[in-house]
């Protein structure tokens, strides 16, 4: 018997409305709704925290953006935060949806905010810097760029003198 892990890719194309048959792997849509919430359950552990999960990120899909790369970013940020951190994930999730720039894609903000939690080794300071990056980061750079820049004088500074930090990024910008 085959078993299905999440996020396997499509193979049919099964409707999945009342009444059909339990959905196949292939089935779009529907099926990776079950995949994304089972796959925020088992990250969780809690019901109402992983359903909680799924509509921030139902709420937060972007343009084409697929509901499965939306998931792996939320996890993404959710491991990094700690799974006792779930509303902070959200709402960090969410902000980086809402600075994302034409063009960019969650994966590569999401990237980028979790290297300055990584640098930081806190969230207030990653979503200080991420706010401030956002406001600044010029039509010529990418977000990345930025970051990589502002991780260079972070590291400066050191790590414990932010505000140093940001400091200096907007005097250059």
């Amino acid at each position: 018997m085959n078993t299905i892990t999440p996020f396997q890719p499509y193979t049919s194309n099964i409707n999945c409305g009342p009444g059909q048959p339990p959905p196949r792997p292939a089935v779009p849509d529907c099926y990776t709704k079950e995949q994304a919430l089972d796959a925020l359950l088992k990250a969780e552990g809690d019901a109402n925290e992983a359903r909680s999960d799924f509509r921030v990120i139902q709420g937060n899909l972007k343009g084409d953006e697929a509901l499965k790369d939306a998931t792996e970013q939320f996890l993404r940020v959710l491991y990094q935060e700690g799974t006792n951190y779930t509303s902070l994930a959200q709402k960090d999730y969410e902000m980086i949806g809402n600075f994302l720039k034409p063009g960019e894609t969650r994966k590569d903000a999401v990237d980028q905010f979790l290297k300055l939690m990584k640098a930081e080794g806190n969230r207030d300071d990653a979503v200080s810097d991420y706010i401030l990056i956002n406001r600044y980061v010029s039509p010529k750079e990418t977000r990345e760029q930025a970051t990589d820049q502002f991780m260079r004088l972070l590291y400066k500074v050191g790590t414990g003198y932010t505000n140093q930090a940001q400091n200096n990024f907007i005097l250059i910008h």
